[in-house]
């Protein structure tokens, strides 16, 4: 992670994720629809397009995140006191041939 702009109203964070393929098989993911989610409130939306992974390995997905300091409990003052838990989850895709499959996908805890 990494910070990519700062503004008064909100952070620009460049997220690399590790995505692992525990199976057998490669695995083709076609897109995974992500959000931030801090203090349980979808914050910010983020978008991985297409990975193809074979059995054993870690790709790495690169994505940009804007978050509103707002969500984060913080403002000009600083943070709140308490930091506010922050998890990704979403939904990964891949196409079978008898259709889409969602797959949940959680990074983090609450």
């Amino acid at each position: 992670m990494s910070v990519g702009r700062i503004t008064l109203t909100d952070v620009s964070i460049n997220l690399r994720i590790a995505v692992f393929n525990p199976g057998r098989v490669t695995a083709v993911i076609d897109r995974m629809d992500l959000w931030l989610t801090c203090k349980g409130e979808r914050t910010a939306r983020m978008n991985i397009g297409a990975l193809t992974i074979q059995p054993g390995e870690t790709k790495i997905a690169d994505t940009v995140v804007d978050v509103p300091f707002s969500s984060l409990g913080m403002s000009l003052g600083g943070e709140d006191s308490a930091k506010p838990p922050c998890r990704i989850q979403g939904k990964a895709f891949v196409n079978l041939p008898s259709g889409e499959v969602s797959i949940p996908v959680t990074i983090g805890k609450d």
